[in-house]
């Protein structure tokens, strides 16, 4: 049964890469044939979907998707500005500006928290490293 799916998946494999080549070789013979109807492909880009006629509705989305997203940037951009020279940005600013040299006193502090803290690890990091050394050199008498 194994055999007769890889068969069967094999020759779809060949049949789809020998169409692939044709529909390759097509293209490249038709491509300046002012006759032959252009395809705008399987996977058209939004810029080739967006120069239709007034009457392409997939074209008058894609402009409509376009401007909507540009005066979405706009708007947002506008905001941006407005909050950066507002009062309340100068505020967290002016609370914020005092944070890095809180913290770099308190891990400087010997008798700060962080320390204090710090210390406790370390001793009890030591302490079971001591009783699970005497456990293994109990173990082995």
């Amino acid at each position: 049964m194994i055999w007769l799916i890889s068969l069967f998946l094999i020759a779809l494999f060949a049949w789809l890469l020998l169409n692939g080549i044709n529909e390759k070789q097509w293209v490249d013979a038709h491509m300046h044939d002012e006759n032959v109807a252009s395809d705008k492909g399987l996977f058209a880009s939004f810029t080739a979907l967006g120069e239709g006629d007034n009457e392409d509705k997939v074209g008058n989305v894609v402009n409509n998707i376009k401007k909507k997203s540009a005066d979405a940037s706009s708007a947002l951009g506008e905001k941006i500005s407005d909050a950066r020279q507002s009062d309340t940005a100068e505020k967290m600013r002016e609370k914020t500006s005092g944070i890095r040299e809180r913290v770099s006193n308190e891990v400087k502090n010997e008798d700060g928290m962080l320390n204090k803290i710090k210390n406790n690890v370390a001793t009890g990091v030591d302490k079971m490293g001591k009783k699970v050394d005497e456990k293994i050199v109990n173990r082995n008498k």
